[in-house]
């Protein structure tokens, strides 16, 4: 069994903790000494955008209603438009 009184001393603490972050941010101050960068950077949205427009592309392809120019220009946007998410993630890893 747990001893009560600890408990309320936990408690009493975690309000303690919560209080001087609230005051610290009501001052402007910064809560925490090392902030920490967010871990997720979208990768998984990068390459999830290229596939779709990968997708699209082998969709117009199988659709055959477009001229044979039409398909070959939105075939070559396609793959312009994944190859420069995908540069661009990581110009923006390599830039933080």
């Amino acid at each position: 069994m747990t001893n009560p009184k600890k408990d309320i001393e936990a408690f009493l603490r975690e309000i303690d903790i919560a209080r001087d972050d609230v005051a610290k941010a009501h001052n402007g101050e910064a809560m925490h000494a090392n902030p920490e960068k967010p871990k997720s950077k979208n990768f998984n949205a990068t390459v999830k955008s290229a596939s779709v427009i990968i997708v699209l592309l082998l969709a117009l392809f199988s659709a055959n209603r477009a001229t044979k120019q039409q398909v070959n220009v939105i075939a070559a946007g396609s793959v312009g438009a994944s190859a420069g998410l995908l540069i661009g993630y990581v110009a923006g890893r390599r830039r933080d």
